[in-house]
């Protein structure tokens, strides 16, 4: 009789469960920040400004820079390109680890405290006595030809660890790249065709045939970059994350005109799921359908994969999300310089 390694390894476990061992849980990183160095911010040229509701908000450059003028990354590890994240190898203080480009992450570069630990990074704590939250100075962030050194990054939470048979199994140790960083850019082009993020500094975008490609202008508002994007007809304001594994997120409000818009997405088969929003380490309840075929500006998107969410525009500033897996098979730039994102027409892609 042949046993296959799989069925062993379920058995295996299933021994152990029932005789009450411990095989898998989930344990936190020691609290161990007592030993880490501690900075002053004035020494990294970070300034601090009192907001109106009497927080403290801390302001930095976070511009890096470009060995070679078009920066070309490839994607890293299969398991990312499937789940549609522009991961790439980075290092940080020589070591490696993932890298996302994010535009939904509102901070410049965003690190773990795995990171602060592992690699001693100097820290400066928001709470002296939480020590939960606060910035960091890396020495040095690289991927490809792209360089920052000396660079400060926010830090908070703790990094559980997942245990199996006792022994700790770390969950992903990526950082983020975000937004403020990102825009300091010429453009940003995200390949999902060829699995690669490509920056320039200096050139400008000039797509070969412009015919090919499809325009919609943005706005760099705060934090975020919106899209004022008419979804058949109706006027709504996306939050472009290119860090959210998912198509077309939109508020329940925005998605209830949409019903009254097109019978079909009334009577549409609805399930309910949950995402998860990055960062944030919590989830949401939505529902979730799919549209065969949906107006996007002025341009016909087929087969999209629509989330339903509640969301509150007065708190968040738009009604909706794009998230990476609009872009699938294709390819998606964004222009500074213009403050337009250009989507390619591409076959077999939802455009």
């Amino acid at each position: 009789m042949r046993i296959s390694f799989r069925s062993l390894l379920i058995s295996v476990l299933f021994c152990f469960t029932v005789s009450g061992c411990g095989i898998v849980g989930l344990s936190q990183k020691p609290n161990d920040t007592d030993d880490w160095e501690v900075f002053d911010p004035n020494d990294y040229g970070i300034t601090t400004v009192k907001n109106e509701n009497g927080g403290i908000s801390y302001n930095w450059k976070s511009g890096g820079n470009i060995d070679e003028d078009d920066n070309s990354i490839n994607y890293w590890k299969s398991k990312h390109i499937r789940r549609g994240y522009p991961v790439v190898k980075g290092q940080l203080n020589g070591k490696v680890y993932p890298m996302i480009f994010d535009t939904g992450c509102t901070p410049p570069i965003m690190v773990q405290d795995i990171h602060v630990g592992e690699n001693n990074l100097p820290v400066f704590f928001f709470d002296s006595e939480k020590k939960k939250s606060g910035l960091a100075i890396a020495k040095s962030i690289k991927s490809g030809s792209l360089i920052f050194e000396s660079i400060p990054c926010l830090f908070f939470g703790e990094s559980p660890r997942w245990t199996l048979l006792g022994v700790p199994v770390t969950r992903e140790t990526h950082f983020v790249i975000g937004l403020p960083t990102i825009k300091g850019f010429r453009y940003c082009k995200f390949d999902q065709i060829n699995n690669r993020v490509q920056l320039s500094a200096k050139t400008v975008f000039t797509p070969k045939n412009i015919e090919d490609w499809v325009t919609y202008p943005f706005e760099l508002k705060g934090v975020h970059l919106l899209l004022d994007i008419p979804i058949e007809g109706i006027e709504t304001t996306l939050m472009l994350d290119t860090g959210a594994c998912m198509e077309l997120q939109l508020s329940d409000t925005s998605s209830e005109k949409l019903y009254e818009k097109r019978e079909d997405f009334k009577k549409a088969w609805k399930f309910k799921t949950r995402l998860f929003v990055p960062h944030m380490n919590r989830e949401v309840h939505a529902l979730k359908f799919d549209a065969k075929h949906l107006m996007l500006g002025g341009h016909v998107l087929n087969k999209v994969k629509v989330f339903s969410a509640p969301m509150i525009k007065d708190i968040a500033g738009y009604d909706g999300i794009i998230g990476m897996k609009l872009f699938k098979k294709t390819a998606m730039v964004l222009d500074f310089d213009k403050n337009l994102m250009w989507v390619k027409k591409t076959k077999g892609s939802l455009f």
